[in-house]
C-alpha cells in the first residue's frame, strides 16, 4: 500500500562542495562554505525501488541468518566428533608410542649385552628375548 505522505520514500542527501580550482567565478568573492553549511537535497524513491530494496535487505539478513546457525551446527558437530573420537586416537599414538619405545630399549639392551659379552669373552653371544 502506497504512502500517501508527500515525501515517502524520500532520500535526503547532502549537497557537495563546488570543486577547488584555482581559479574564482567573477562573482565568487566569498570563501567556500563548510560542510555544515551545505543544503540537504531530497530525491524522491519510488515506492516499487524502495520495496525492492527492503525485500534485498530482508533476503540478506535471512541469508546471513541462516549461514550462521548452519555454522554453529557445523561446530558443534565437528565438537561431538572430535570428543567421540578423541580418545581412540589418543589410545592409538600412545599404543604405537609404547611399542616403538618398547623396540627401542630392546635393542639398546641386546646391543649393550652384545658388546659387554664381546669385550668380556672376546666373542658375541645371542641374547635371549626378553
Amino acid at each position: 500500500m502506497p504512502d500517501p505522505s508527500p515525501h515517502a520514500g524520500a532520500r535526503k542527501v547532502p549537497a557537495k562542495k563546488p570543486p577547488a580550482s584555482g581559479r574564482k567565478a567573477p562573482d565568487d568573492d566569498a570563501p567556500l562554505v563548510g560542510d555544515e553549511d551545505l543544503p540537504i537535497l531530497t530525491e524522491v524513491v519510488s515506492s516499487e525501488t524502495q520495496a525492492a530494496q527492503t525485500a534485498h535487505d530482508a533476503r540478506a539478513l535471512a541469508d546471513a541468518a541462516h549461514f550462521q546457525a548452519i555454522t554453529a551446527e557445523i561446530v558443534e558437530a565437528v565438537k561431538k566428533r572430535f570428543s567421540y573420537e578423541l580418545t581412540t586416537l589418543l589410545e592409538a599414538v600412545l599404543l604405537n608410542t609404547t611399542e616403538e619405545l618398547e623396540a627401542g630399549i630392546t635393542t639398546i639392551v641386546e646391543t649393550a649385552v652384545r658388546e659387554l659379552t664381546a669385550k668380556k669373552f672376546g666373542k658375541p653371544t645371542d641374547v635371549p628375548p626378553f
